[in-house]
């Protein structure tokens, strides 16, 4: 069981990581990572969970600065997941970023 349980987290990881390489190598548009998938599969799963400024920071031309820029002006923190965010809030960060 154990050995489950760290091989499911390191599928998750794995996943995380792989989307914002998306992003950051431009196969993944930024309105499409802050979107949550609806199915439950691990890419999915992993989709909410990843923190909103490590996607914006991952943009091209988006430093850290900027990206924290744009999350305070929506009322957003270094804590929050793309799964928590709601639709007026994804549209205004992208509005921010546009």
């Amino acid at each position: 069981m154990p050995g489950r349980v760290l091989d499911d987290l390191s599928a998750l990881r794995a996943a995380i990581a792989g989307r914002i390489a998306g992003v950051r190598d431009g196969a993944i548009g930024l309105r499409e990572a802050l979107q949550p998938a609806a199915d439950e599969s691990v890419a999915a799963v992993a989709s909410r969970f990843v923190y909103v400024v490590k996607i914006v920071e991952a943009v091209p031309g988006v430093g850290k600065v900027r990206a924290r820029r744009a999350l305070q002006a929506v009322g957003l923190g270094e804590r929050d997941r793309v799964g928590d965010l709601t639709a007026d809030v994804r549209d205004g960060l992208l509005r921010e970023l546009a």
